[in-house]
């Protein structure tokens, strides 16, 4: 709980003694309320404009707001509902309703607030309460989220409810925070801070995205680089790699940010470039010194991340570099089995010219699609179901590959189809993302759970599929019934 006080300067008194009006009981059953009470002789323009902008200030969306004509409220007193969402031009609208005397004349006529209505304003007494679960309920309830959706969705997450009270200079703010155990004041500070980063941040990060060296300088001027560097934000360094642009890529570094720095999955520039393939920008940051065998939070190599990605020309542009063949990851996985598990052939057979270490043989034939070599480990003395170190099977390999003989061969054989590895990645994971329409069939016909949770993000097959673009296995899956975690909610 936070207070908010300041007395008057003239009579050293509070608000509190100047207006004692009472303000409408706050609703229990729905997403949030604002109530507000005004001295007598208030004017309706005035409790309508003071009503609005405090409803706007803890709820920053999009509203659009009626009067109802039938109210309990009395004079001087006016209540906001928020508990309904709809579209307005392909974007969305919070459903408000107002209770109250409603203005006369033009609603967006500009208020004047000469003379005592300043004073009134400061006066004026107030209750606002926000239930968080019924909020983001609403806030998903129409779907393809802007991003200023999303962002409210993810603060929210970590509330269950907020309420706030008194008059504008002696005022309460009480945050219920989910995890009770958490240091709600921390919590509070970080969710301020990451909101006023990525606020701040936009500018900048869609001068990035636009290739525009001109207004990325001139969005400098206005940003604190500790601020945007925070771990759970993606810095602009890494963005920067990520879409490619090497030349302010060159540039963040002579501004100071290290090219080893880590995001909040442990990830350097160096693996956000190979994700997305980057030829030029991997050189510009091996140029500049980054790392080759820095590992991510799962120790995963810059040349692993290129090897899952299918990016060759990254993988022997890392290993000239002097990146190790034979690393492996927390789970125990090296080069071969990335570039397997994959699917990605041309890797797995570059890799194994090289004389790359093969660790999980099963999987690597499985997921390279070498039928033959996985018929003849199973006769020899290879369990069908053997786990690799995240927990992965040979099945998952195959699938997340697209192999559908292989697919088929080992669930024919008796390979368990509800084993998921250590992070919640499932059959139904693998398959929508193999880009193969028969393997999703194939999984489809086993009648799996199709919205199962990864431990990143409670990300769902449906998720991956539309991450991917893949337009027939995302319109297969949704006429399945597969959800998003932006419809079904927190995990």
């Amino acid at each position: 709980m936070v207070r908010f006080k300041r007395f008057s300067a003239k009579e050293n008194e509070s608000p509190a003694s100047v207006n004692q009006s009472p303000v409408p009981s706050n609703p229990s059953d729905v997403a949030a309320s604002a109530a507000v009470g005004l001295k007598g002789n208030a004017s309706d323009a005035l409790g309508h404009y003071v009503v609005e902008k405090l409803f706007k200030l803890i709820l920053p969306i999009p509203m659009d707001t009626s009067y109802h004509s039938q109210t309990e409220v009395k004079g001087g007193q006016w209540l906001a509902i928020w508990n309904g969402a709809k579209t307005a031009n392909g974007s969305f609208q919070g459903v408000v309703g107002l209770q109250g005397n409603a203005p006369d004349g033009n609603a967006t006529t500009p208020l004047d607030l000469s003379g005592g209505r300043a004073e009134q304003i400061r006066d004026a007494r107030f209750s606002i309460k926000v239930d968080a679960r019924k909020s983001l309920a609403l806030l998903r309830s129409i779907p393809n989220p802007e991003g200023w959706r999303q962002d409210l969705v993810k603060l929210g997450e970590k509330l269950d409810g907020l309420s706030w009270s008194g008059y504008l200079l002696d005022s309460t703010l009480t945050l219920t925070f989910r995890n009770r155990e958490s240091n709600p004041v921390g919590t509070w500070l970080e969710m301020t801070r990451e909101s006023e980063a990525t606020q701040e941040g936009i500018p900048l990060y869609e001068a990035i995205a636009a290739g525009d060296f001109k207004a990325l300088e001139k969005a400098m001027e206005n940003v604190d680089l500790e601020l945007l560097t925070l771990r759970h934000l993606e810095s602009p360094l890494h963005f920067a790699a990520r879409n490619g642009q090497d030349k302010m890529v060159g540039y963040f570094i002579r501004k100071g940010l290290d090219v080893d720095s880590r995001d909040r999955l442990g990830r350097t520039t160096l693996h956000r470039a190979c994700w997305s393939g980057m030829k030029k920008t991997v050189q510009t940051l091996l140029e500049h010194n980054a790392t080759v065998d820095a590992r991510n939070e799962d120790n995963a190599t810059a040349a692993m991340v290129a090897a899952r990605m299918g990016h060759l020309e990254l993988v022997q542009m890392l290993l000239q570099a002097g990146a190790n063949l034979n690393l492996v990851d927390q789970g125990g996985n090296g080069l071969l089995e990335y570039a397997a598990g994959a699917g990605r052939k041309e890797i797995t057979v570059h890799l194994q010219d090289r004389n790359a270490t093969v660790r999980r043989p099963l999987h690597v034939a499985a997921g390279s699609g070498n039928l033959a070599k996985v018929q003849t480990l199973l006769e020899g003395e290879r369990e069908i179901d053997e786990q690799d170190g995240w927990g992965a099977t040979a099945l998952l390999f195959a699938a997340g590959a697209g192999k559908p003989e292989v697919v088929s061969f080992l669930l024919k054989k008796g390979a368990n189809p509800e084993i998921s590895d250590s992070m919640g990645f499932t059959l139904v994971h693998a398959a929508a993302i193999s880009g193969h329409e028969k393997v999703l069939q194939q999984v489809l016909a086993l009648n799996l759970d199709l919205n199962p949770r990864h431990k990143h993000a409670g990300a769902t097959p449906l998720d991956w599929a539309l991450s991917k673009d893949d337009k027939i296995l995302s319109k297969l899956l949704q006429e399945n019934g597969a959800k998003t975690s932006w419809e079904l909610g927190a995990p």
